[in-house]
């Protein structure tokens, strides 16, 4: 076996690091793949983006309609920006 002298633990570091990256990309295409083929999960995942459609759709109705929604929504949402 072949003996290695490493001068920076850095350099160490980073390889390991880009190695189980490139693991980890790799099995996770490869679970995403799976997953898109799952017709319950896409399902779920339609209905998902549905209901959060209708509920923004319901926020901006409401917004218009009463100020003081309106207000807090403002409120709720430049305390999110920060």
């Amino acid at each position: 076996m072949p003996n290695y002298i490493i001068k920076e633990e850095k350099q160490l570091n980073e390889f390991i690091s880009s190695f189980f990256n490139w693991i980890g990309k790799r099995k996770g295409k490869k679970l995403a793949n799976h997953l898109k083929k799952d017709p319950q999960l896409t399902k779920w995942v339609n209905d998902g983006d549905e209901l959060a459609d209708k509920i923004a759709k319901h926020m901006r109705a409401k917004a218009k309609k009463d100020p003081a929604y309106k207000a807090s929504m403002k409120s709720v949402q430049d305390f999110i920006d920060k």
